[in-house]
C-alpha cells in the first residue's frame, strides 16, 4: 500500500494506506523445457507486469535473464541463460513487486554421476556433451567436457575417459 501527500499552497495533508498495486502473476513459461548449453529466447505470461517497460526483471531461481523485453501487461520475453535440470522457479519483477511460480522451467537433464572426495564423502555432478565425440585410439587430445557442479575452484582439474 502507498501513502497518498497533498500540497495546495502552504498547506499540505497525507492519507495512509489509501492504494495498492497488484502483485504479477506468472501463469506460465514457453517452452517450458530448454537444452543446457546455448541461449533460448522464452515467453512469460501472466498478469500485472505493468504498463511500461520501466523496471521489469524476470528471474529463472537465483539467475538473471540475460535479457527481458516487456512486450505487455501480461507477457515477457526472456533470453535464459544456460543452466543444469533441475525444476526452477520464476520470478517477475515490475517496479518493486514480486510474482512467482514455483517448478515452472527446466533444463534438459544430462548425465548424473558422483565423484569420491578426499574426506571419503561423495559429491554428484552433471555430464551432458563432450566435444569433440570422435578422437584417434592412440595419441593426445583436447576435449571439452560439458557439464555443470564440477566444484567452485579450477585448481586441479582432472578428467578421464573410458
Amino acid at each position: 500500500t502507498r501513502r497518498v501527500a497533498v500540497t495546495a499552497g502552504d498547506r499540505a495533508g497525507t492519507l495512509s494506506e489509501q492504494f495498492s498495486f497488484d502483485l504479477p502473476a506468472v501463469a506460465s513459461i514457453s517452452p517450458g523445457n530448454v537444452a543446457q548449453a546455448g541461449q533460448t529466447s522464452t515467453t512469460i505470461s501472466g498478469s500485472d507486469f505493468g504498463t511500461v517497460s520501466q523496471s521489469v526483471g524476470v528471474r529463472i531461481d537465483l539467475m538473471t535473464c540475460e535479457a527481458t523485453d516487456w512486450v505487455s501487461d501480461s507477457s515477457l520475453k526472456c533470453k535464459v541463460a544456460p543452466g543444469s535440470s533441475q525444476t526452477k522457479t520464476v520470478a517477475v519483477t515490475a517496479g518493486m513487486r514480486v510474482g512467482t511460480l514455483t517448478e515452472a522451467f527446466s533444463y534438459d537433464g544430462g548425465i548424473r554421476r558422483r565423484r569420491l572426495l578426499e574426506d571419503g564423502s561423495q559429491q554428484e555432478y552433471l555430464v551432458w556433451g563432450l566435444s569433440p565425440t570422435n578422437l584417434a585410439a592412440s595419441g593426445g587430445a583436447l576435449s571439452t567436457l560439458y557439464g555443470g557442479d564440477f566444484g567452485l575452484s579450477g585448481a586441479s582439474p582432472r578428467g578421464r575417459l573410458g
